[in-house]
């Protein structure tokens, strides 16, 4: 029974529904300028669904779907309570948020993705600067070669060769000059 009882733990937290207040935490750790927009607005968006009592979770397996409402379930309006009103079949496709796969979201990882990068801020540059082209092979290599060397140790050998031949050169010349009267 107890290892039923943990795997069916593991199973709900595998399909649970959209957890808005990470993705928020997530995005309130970092700059109004600094967040991307599209992060930005898909979350608010949730996060205004879910505080409305309007944001809806249907759990279908391992398959799971997130929707929006037009009412609050508690709400006692009639046009919420109505089963006549209630949204047509053909419009649910319309009301999707997102569609969850064992415990991955993907609408909402598409828009996370680089919640971090606020594009509008690369906008005043120039086109060729706003766009970036990964290095080619050999400025990788050679960038790696740099790196590799730079943690080489100095050699001081060629310096101190150096300074002692000049030392050499400068007590030649000083025993073949003649003292100035």
């Amino acid at each position: 029974h107890v290892y039923h009882a943990s795997w069916v733990r593991s199973f709900i937290q595998l399909i649970k529904p959209v957890n808005t207040t990470d993705v928020l935490t997530e995005l309130g750790l970092l700059s109004p300028w600094i967040r991307s927009g599209i992060s930005d607005v898909h979350v608010q968006s949730l996060v205004k669904l879910r505080n409305e009592g309007r944001l809806r979770h249907a759990s279908l397996g391992l398959l799971s779907v997130v929707y929006y409402a037009d009412y609050d379930p508690d709400a006692m309006l009639y046009e919420a309570q109505c089963s006549n009103l209630s949204v047509p079949w053909r419009e649910i496709p319309q009301r999707v948020l997102d569609i969850g796969f064992a415990g991955n979201w993907w609408i909402l990882d598409s828009k996370m993705k680089d919640y971090d990068v606020n594009e509008d801020e690369f906008k005043h540059l120039p086109v060729h600067m706003q766009v970036t082209s990964p290095p080619s092979v050999e400025k990788v290599e050679r960038n790696e070669k740099l790196h590799k060397d730079s943690w080489l140790p100095v050699s001081t050998e060629r310096k101190v060769k150096r300074s002692s031949l000049a030392l050499t050169h400068a007590g030649q010349n000083m025993q073949t000059e003649e003292p100035r009267d």
